[in-house]
């Protein structure tokens, strides 16, 4: 089963194309001056450094909603049950 599963992904990998931006990236080697002058119009630094810190920041609230999500069950459960046990049983319990 593996085998042919491993011949099922070569066979598709060997059907798609090679990379159309092979010769781009190959041009671009050859004249490094051009991202100097591409850096000046568009700051590429100043974006990445920006995108990160947008990502820190959506991340950041992600986790914030998670764990405001997670308190609002373990109050809920502790709120319903009648005693400790019943929490604990609850909380693992789902």
């Amino acid at each position: 089963m593996l085998t042919i599963i491993k011949w099922l992904i070569l066979t598709v990998y060997n059907i798609l194309p090679d990379s159309p931006f092979a010769s781009m990236v190959e041009e671009m080697e050859l004249n490094k001056d051009f991202l100097q002058y591409l850096n000046w119009f568009l700051p590429l630094d100043i974006i990445g450094n920006m995108m990160l810190a947008w990502l820190a920041c959506m991340v950041g609230y992600f986790v914030y909603k998670l764990v405001v999500e997670i308190i609002k069950i373990i109050v809920k459960l502790w709120l319903t049950s009648k005693d400790i046990l019943g929490f604990f049983v609850g909380l693992f319990l789902g």
